[in-house]
C-alpha cells in the first residue's frame, strides 16, 4: 500500500515540475537598436564614405599653392574675361569694352589686392574706346575684383570621388564629384597636367539634377606670368 502511494506521489511531483517549467521558443529574438550596446542607432549611420582616390588627391595638390597663373574665365560668355595673377597683382582683360561714364570705356583692369585699388584702361584694337584710348581711370575695386579662382576652388574640395573624364579644348580632364561647403553637389573637371578645374558645375542641392551655377576656366597655365603682365606702364597717365 505504501509502495503505491509512493509511486503516485512521484507521478504528481513530476507533473508539477513540468507544468512550472517555462516554454522554450524556437525563434531567436530580434535585436533592436535600443537593445544593443551602442544605444539608439539609426540605419547606416556608421557607414563610412568611400575613401578619396589617392590619384585624385595627388592631382588636387599639384598647383594648390600657386601664386603665378593665368586662365580665361567663361570664354563663351559675353562677360567673360582673361586673368593674369602674380602674387597680389592681377590683370583682368574683358573680351569687349566696359562703360565707365559718359564717353569713357575700358577693357583692361589692373588690380592690387594688397592695397585694394583698381585702374582701368582702354587699349584693345578693334574695340570702341572712343576718346578714352590709352587713358587710365580709377574704377570700382569691389566691382572689378575677380571672383573665385581655380585655386580657391581646389582648396575647398572635400572627399572627392572620380566619376568620369572628358576633353575640353584639347585638354584631357578628370571629372570628380563632391559635396561643397553649402551642401550642394559639385562636379569639377580637373586638368590632368595642372590639377586645376577647367569646368565647374554646381547643382541646386546634394542630390538634385538642376544646375545652379556653371563656369569654365580655360587656357590654364602656371608659372608663365611676368611682372610686366600685371603692371600698368608708367607711360600712361592717370586721368581725373
Amino acid at each position: 500500500m505504501k509502495s503505491k502511494s509512493l509511486v503516485l506521489s512521484s507521478i504528481i511531483l513530476v507533473l508539477f515540475i513540468i507544468s512550472c517549467t517555462p516554454e522554450i521558443s524556437d525563434t531567436t529574438p530580434t535585436l533592436t537598436p535600443a537593445d544593443s550596446k551602442w544605444g539608439s542607432i539609426q540605419p547606416n549611420s556608421r557607414v563610412k564614405e568611400p575613401a578619396p582616390n589617392a590619384e585624385i588627391l595627388s592631382l588636387l595638390e599639384k598647383n594648390k599653392e600657386a601664386t603665378n597663373y593665368h586662365y580665361m574665365f567663361d570664354a563663351d560668355n559675353a562677360d567673360g574675361y582673361e586673368v593674369f595673377i602674380l602674387g597680389s597683382k592681377v590683370k583682368k582683360v574683358y573680351t569687349d569694352t566696359r562703360h565707365l561714364r559718359g564717353d569713357i570705356f575700358y577693357n583692361a583692369i589692373y588690380l592690387d589686392q594688397g592695397t585694394r585699388t583698381a585702374l582701368g584702361i582702354c587699349n584693345k584694337p578693334g574695340t570702341s574706346c572712343s576718346s578714352a584710348w590709352n587713358k587710365v581711370y580709377v574704377v570700382d575695386y569691389d566691382l572689378e575684383n575677380i571672383g573665385t579662382t581655380p585655386i580657391d576652388i581646389v582648396t575647398q574640395v572635400h572627399n572627392p570621388q572620380k566619376v568620369g573624364s572628358e576633353v575640353l579644348m584639347n585638354r584631357a580632364l578628370t571629372i570628380i564629384e563632391y559635396i561643397n561647403a553649402d551642401g550642394n553637389r559639385e562636379l569639377l573637371s580637373l586638368d590632368n597636367y595642372y590639377g586645376l578645374p577647367s569646368r565647374q558645375v554646381i547643382y541646386a542641392s546634394d542630390d538634385d539634377e538642376n544646375i545652379e551655377e556653371s563656369h569654365t576656366f580655360t587656357r590654364l597655365s602656371v608659372g608663365e606670368v611676368d611682372e610686366e603682365d600685371v603692371t600698368l606702364s608708367a607711360e600712361y597717365e592717370l586721368q581725373e
